[in-house]
């Protein structure tokens, strides 16, 4: 066995054993060349592997050791030898050697060193002072067993020591076991590693894994082994396995298209619904290029080539049949890792018909209503202007006659006046049509500049009205559309002044700035609204059985205000207090 050869072995074999035992370990071939040492020979000599691997272990005493050529200091007994050794730095120390081989290795011998002012060593100390639970059998029964071994079963020493292997395996492994550890001990070539069910003190069922290899002790073939207790590894195991079934039911009937390829875009999953949309059978599909399923827009083409930069991508794109029809599909794909590399791709396929379908017809809807506004006010105006007309032609010929009864004028008047309630209520609803629908850019608006602007165009109002409008302090800017901010301080201020009870009405404009924003306050001294109307308010089509002819339109106005507000990202509220008038808040956030 050559040095890299005997190494791998040992790590594959013995590496829990020798690397956790706390003193120096080596091990040579038969041309006396060293092919391992554990760490705790590194910290004793301070060399380390890239000096003294295959080299003669002679190199590591004083020279009056090379000249002794029959090697009798490191013959092949179990006993043990006090030797002088040179460490890295040159100094020597005198060490205690126990040398022993194992069968599994008949071309290697293992050295355990000790400095001869520590404690004696054997076999029983390599156990003590392991990591993993560690046995040695012999003639089928325990001769040795380390604290770790019995820790895992729970059991004293007295109870194990000379007791059959065999007695602490679950009866379903037991015959088994039993008869690869008697084959092992013979020399037979069994498996070194396998698992199985064991059996603590107290009568439960752990799950044991055991590496054992074949040794001599005392001068008789023996078995030494480390054993793991991995009964959470395996219920783990058993909760991922159980997991992974789970999500492949879900997968497998998902209602979307899901498809796993490689990272050379080969196809190696896909659930039922490819094949349902596709016809394709799933095994005919599995294997394929992902490229050849799809075909992809020139930008989406580009978004198909991102996937490659393992992110997150979303598009579309159309998917072949196996009739050769192309189906518009929206791909959502996400990269795969795996202990940190990147393994592949996994997508998900929804089938996009019935939104195209749906898009369509939504689209040639929004095109007709685009028309239907404008059609439907310019019907509705065209009887309530020949009502007002026909009325205005009634009050004119009335004049003309000596007596007619006083109710007969006011019917004719409160004819004219409703017409041209009912057609500013059409030209309001019809501007909030429009604006529920109409793109806006927003940009900072001067909210001072607004009021002054529409203070100025209203002055006659006012001044008919005998009404006053009060800027409490500088308004702040905004963020928004300014022909909207302008047509809803300018409802604010007429309903404030026009569906007032008071004879001096006022209109105070004030706002306060808080961490969200600003809010906005618009208070008059003698609108009043009921708990009714105050429900109402903003329902158009309710707003109309407001109890008063003069309110027929204040619902229409404050639902256009609460839209544009609205649509700048604050809210609108109302609160009113017989005989102290309405307050109107809004509130924008910071631009």
């Amino acid at each position: 066995m050559n040095s890299v050869t005997g190494s791998t072995k040992i790590f594959s074999e013995l590496r829990s054993i020798f690397e956790n035992f706390p003193q120096p370990v080596l091990a040579l071939n038969d041309k006396f060349e060293l092919t391992y040492f554990n760490e705790a020979f590194e910290k004793l000599t301070g060399y380390i592997k890239s000096e003294l691997l295959s080299k003669k272990i002679f190199s590591l005493f004083p020279e009056s050791y090379i000249s002794e050529k029959n090697h009798s200091y490191f013959a092949l007994k179990n006993e043990e030898k006090i030797l002088t050794l040179k460490k890295q730095d040159g100094n020597l120390i005198t060490v205690k050697t126990q040398m022993f081989n194992l069968n599994a290795f008949p071309s290697l011998k293992f050295i355990i060193l000790k400095e001869t002012n520590t404690s004696e060593f054997t076999y029983k100390e390599l156990l003590e002072n392991s990591l993993v639970g560690i046995y040695l059998v012999q003639d089928g029964v325990f001769k040795l067993v380390n604290k770790k071994f019995l820790e895992i079963g729970g059991y004293r020493e007295e109870e194990v020591i000379n007791k059959p292997f065999w007695l602490f395996i679950h009866p379903q492994d037991r015959e088994i076991v039993k008869k690869r550890g008697l084959q092992r001990e013979k020399g037979d070539n069994v498996p070194s590693q396998y698992q199985f069910k064991a059996l603590r003190k107290n009568g439960e069922s752990i799950d044991v894994e055991i590496r054992a290899v074949r040794v001599k002790y005392n001068g008789k073939p023996a078995i030494l082994g480390n054993v793991r207790d991995i009964t959470n590894l395996k219920r783990k195991e058993e909760e991922l396995r159980k997991l992974k079934e789970f999500n492949e039911m879900i997968i497998r009937n998902m209602q979307e298209g899901v498809i796993l390829r490689d990272l050379h875009d080969k196809i190696v999953f896909v659930n039922p619904k490819i094949a349902e949309i596709t016809g394709f059978k799933e095994e005919e599909l599995v294997g394929s290029e992902w490229n050849k399923l799809f075909t992809f827009s020139e930008y989406e083409e580009e978004g198909s080539r991102r996937d490659k930069e393992r992110t997150s991508r979303r598009y579309e794109a159309y998917l072949k049949t196996k009739k050769g029809e192309m189906i518009p599909v929206m791909i959502n794909s996400n990269s795969l890792t795996k202990e940190g590399g990147f393994q592949g791709f996994l997508s998900v396929i929804v089938d996009t018909r019935e939104i195209k379908e749906m898009e369509k017809e939504l689209k040639e809807v929004i095109r007709d209503l685009k028309n239907f506004d404008f059609i439907i006010s310019q019907d509705l105006k065209g009887p309530i202007r020949a009502i007002r007309n026909y009325a205005l032609f009634l009050k004119k010929e009335i004049k003309k006659l000596k007596e007619i009864p006083p109710e007969v004028s006011l019917y004719t008047e409160r004819i004219i006046k409703n017409t041209k309630i009912l057609n500013k209520m059409i030209e309001d609803l019809l501007y909030y049509s429009i604006l529920s629908k109409s793109q806006m850019r927003f940009k900072e608006v001067n909210l001072d500049q607004v009021i002054k602007d529409i203070l100025f165009n209203l002055k006659e109002t006012i001044r008919e009205n005998n009404a006053q409008v009060i800027i409490n302090n500088p308004l702040p800017k905004v963020k928004g559309a300014k022909s909207q901010l302008y047509k809803l301080f300018e409802i604010l201020i007429l309903d404030g002044i026009t569906f007032n009870y008071s004879s001096n009405p006022l209109v105070k404009i004030s706002y306060v700035r808080d961490n969200e924003g600003f809010i906005f306050k618009i208070e008059d001294n003698g609108t009043f609204l009921t708990e009714y109307q105050l429900r109402n308010l903003f329902k158009s089509a309710r707003g109309l059985r407001l109890a008063k002819e003069e309110h027929l339109s204040l619902s229409t106005n404050l639902a256009i205000c609460k839209r544009i507000v609205e649509r700048h990202e604050g809210k609108l509220w109302v609160e009113t207090r017989r005989n102290k008038g309405t307050t109107v808040y809004l509130t924008f956030p910071h631009p």
